[in-house]
């Protein structure tokens, strides 16, 4: 029979052997659920902790690889969004500005880095409209006329409502017809 002695320094290898792999295998997860998908991960030679460890491993590796694809197809969005001839903006319900492209800021004249409000665009028909959408959630497409330095301006703006996780926002996307409006 195996004395108690033995036991207990078998059972004591045993349990380090676990417990080591596990402790680097536990430090590694940590870093990883902090953003730190580099990490590389100690694969154990043998047992059940080196198969996980390789699991890990490859779901790290994998979702390295999504955030990659996900982090290249916004940038992609991003420079169609800004490279686009017409003006896209979308509203918070209460008016406020979330997102506008270069052509937006643009034709409307406003800085794309600070605060924008609807009630501060400078064509008060536009505002009236778009605080009418908002309220009755029915689209519009309209020609706005105005002034702009002695120049006159003709804009073709469309409203619509969209929602995100129940909140309502506004649409607009602008389009110049100034040019198109001299020639006629």
């Amino acid at each position: 029979p195996l004395a108690r002695k033995d036991i207990a320094k078998a059972l004591k290898v045993t349990t380090g052997s676990l417990s080591k792999p596990l402790i680097n295998l536990q430090q590694s997860v940590e870093d990883i659920a902090d953003g730190n998908l580099d990490k590389v991960i100690k694969i154990p030679p043998d047992g059940i902790i080196r198969d996980l460890a390789i699991d890990i491993a490859k779901m790290t590796e994998q979702l390295k690889n999504q955030l990659t694809q996900v982090t290249f197809e916004r940038n992609e969005r991003e420079a169609l969004f800004n490279t686009m001839s017409e003006g896209v903006l979308l509203f918070k319900s209460d008016g406020s500005l979330i997102r506008a492209n270069n052509a937006a800021a643009e034709l409307l004249k406003f800085d794309r880095n600070k605060s924008f409000h609807l009630n501060r665009c400078h064509i008060p028909e536009l505002v009236e409209e778009a605080l009418k959408t908002i309220k009755s959630e029915e689209s519009f497409e309209k020609e706005f006329f105005f002034d702009r330095n002695g120049q006159n301006i003709s804009l073709w703006i469309k409203g619509a409502i969209l929602y995100k996780s129940g909140e309502k926002r506004l649409l607009l996307t602008v389009t110049d017809l100034t040019n198109l409006r001299k020639l006629e």
